[in-house]
C-alpha cells in the first residue's frame, strides 16, 4: 500500500463528526484505525519528516478511544492539525470527496469534516454551528449554472 493511500485512508473525518453529535461510538475504532494507518504510513515514508509526523498522529491518539467525551475531543484537537499538516504534506492522494477544514474561534482549533455546514466536534449540539471553513482540499467541484463554486484559491490540491 502507498504511502498516500495509507495517509488518505487516517484523513477520513469520521471521529468529528461522532463528536459533533455528542457521541463516542464508533470513536474507538476510528482511533484504531487512525493509529493502524499512522504506522503503515511510518512504515511506507521515504522523508524523515513525514514519518516523524506519522509517529506523532500515534502518539496524539492516547486517551481518545477511552469511551470519555471530553477526552476525545482533547484529542482530536491534538489530532486535526497533525492531519491537516499531513494533508498539506502529501496532497489529499486518492480521496474521493472534498474535505473542509473548519476552525472554531472559541475552542481556538481546526477539525476536518466532509460538509460544507459547520458540525463543531468541540462544542456538539452546545455550539454545532460555531465555526467557519478555512479551507478545503480534494476534489474541485463542477460548477452548475444556479450554484456559486468554491474560488480556486480556497482549493488545496
Amino acid at each position: 500500500m502507498s504511502a498516500n493511500r495509507t495517509f488518505s485512508r487516517a484523513c477520513r473525518p469520521a471521529m468529528a463528526g461522532r463528536l459533533a453529535d455528542d457521541k463516542v461510538d464508533g470513536v474507538a475504532e476510528q482511533i484504531k484505525a487512525i493509529r493502524a494507518d499512522a504506522a503503515a504510513l511510518a512504515d511506507a515514508a521515504d522523508q524523515a519528516e513525514l514519518k516523524e509526523l506519522a509517529d506523532k498522529l500515534k502518539t496524539a491518539t492516547t486517551g481518545a478511544d477511552s469511551g470519555d467525551l471530553a477526552k476525545a475531543r482533547a484529542a482530536l484537537k491534538t489530532l486535526s492539525p497533525l492531519l491537516i499538516e499531513l494533508l498539506d504534506w502529501t496532497g489529499p492522494g486518492d480521496i474521493d470527496q472534498r474535505l473542509y477544514v473548519v476552525h472554531c474561534p472559541m475552542a481556538k482549533a481546526d477539525w476536518l469534516q466532509t460538509g460544507k455546514a459547520v458540525a463543531n466536534p468541540y462544542y456538539g449540539h452546545d455550539m454545532l454551528t460555531c465555526g467557519s471553513v478555512v479551507t478545503t482540499f480534494g476534489p474541485v467541484a463542477t460548477s452548475q449554472p444556479d450554484s456559486p463554486q468554491t474560488p480556486q484559491s480556497e482549493v488545496r490540491p
